[in-house]
């Protein structure tokens, strides 16, 4: 029904978002999943996987839309699908993510161990291409959100897209560091601190974005 009533608007009030409030929500949800991570390793529970992989998800989805943002005026982009964001994403960021994550992936202290035990298991070595983990993590914000049906997805190589996203935010916006860093909204760089502004503007015939996600779109 909510579906149905999108197609038939003519006009919709969309939000047009500073990037670096996307980038701090993005910082302050993946410092809970740091939290939980810690937690999950001290005391060896493993009943905070759920926890676990549902902020890393959502982290990363809000990396690669501050990222479109940025890209794209602070319009914003719906969905959780993390291949579907990545691939609206521009060719210039898709490679510098990808270079990043190709360099990030061999220094994982636990790879060789993943991979063992992926290869012991299914019988083939794990397919690490950014393209396929993505695909295979694409819907892990959804389904560990429900895990009692039964339907989950893998999220392994994810912390290295993570960390390769948030290294292709600062590239483009140099002043995002002192965000990221701090994880504060309030951090100045030098005496000025950051402008995290909104404002509105109206959309004419909406229609959904490309690759499957429905992006809301203002005026320039």
């Amino acid at each position: 029904m909510g579906k149905t009533r999108r197609k038939t608007r003519t006009t919709q009030v969309a939000t047009i978002v500073d990037p670096a409030r996307i980038l701090l929500a993005a910082e302050r949800i993946w410092k809970g999943n740091e939290l939980i991570a810690k937690q999950m390793n001290q005391v060896g529970d493993v009943t905070l996987a759920e926890p676990l992989v549902v902020t890393g998800a959502l982290a990363l989805e809000l990396y690669f839309k501050c990222l479109y943002a940025i890209e794209h005026n602070g319009r914003t982009i719906r969905g959780h699908d993390l291949y579907v964001l990545f691939s609206n994403l521009s060719q210039e960021s898709r490679a510098a993510i990808k270079d990043e994550y190709d360099r990030l992936l061999p220094q994982n202290p636990t790879r060789a161990v993943l991979r063992r035990a992926f290869e012991k298991q299914v019988g083939t070595p794990p397919d690490e291409a950014i393209e396929s983990v993505l695909r295979g993590a694409a819907n892990a914000f959804e389904l560990w959100r429900y895990p009692f049906e039964g339907v989950l997805s893998s999220f392994t190589g994810c912390l290295e897209i993570r960390d390769a996203s948030r290294l292709r935010i600062i590239q483009l916006k140099p002043e995002y560091a002192a965000v990221r860093d701090s994880r504060s909204p309030w951090k100045k760089i030098g005496e000025e601190p950051l402008p995290l502004t909104f404002k509105r503007a109206t959309i004419i015939s909406p229609e959904p974005g490309p690759k499957g996600c429905p992006v809301e779109e203002g005026e320039e």
